[in-house]
């Protein structure tokens, strides 16, 4: 249970943060948002495939 918390908390975290040092370093402002979108759905693949299948 923790487990799957922490990978859908951690995921877009951790690909926002990517995201927004991109944006800082190149100038843009929209890395931040499709950093979280793809650490979210990156962090859903990882729970469906580690959890959801027998």
């Amino acid at each position: 249970m923790w487990n799957v918390v922490s990978y859908l908390i951690t995921g877009p975290a951790m690909f926002g943060a990517v995201g927004w040092g991109l944006d800082h370093w190149l100038g843009t402002t929209w890395l931040v948002a499709v950093g979280i979108v793809g650490g979210m759905a990156l962090s859903l693949y990882l729970v469906w495939f580690r959890y959801g299948t027998q």
